[in-house]
């Protein structure tokens, strides 16, 4: 799995829920007001840039923290 998060939107309870899951994902810095880092693979996975997003090992995605969760 894939997160693209950012330090300050949600996305640090996504990565808790995945460490207590035992779950192994890649973490992707993605701070959207920063096109550099990150910003183009985010905005192919979710044209709306919004973090967090958790692309599953299928290729579908996730997005929002609440919702992120209750998947989990």
């Amino acid at each position: 799995m894939k997160l693209y998060g950012s330090k300050g939107c949600g996305s640090a309870v996504v990565e808790v829920m995945l460490e207590l899951a035992g779950i192994e994902y890649e973490y992707f810095d993605s701070i959207v007001w920063d096109p550099f880092k990150h910003h183009e693979e985010l905005v192919k996975v979710n044209p709306l840039a919004q973090v967090p997003t958790l692309v599953l090992d299928d290729g579908s995605i996730l997005t929002e923290s609440a919702a992120i969760m209750l998947w989990l």
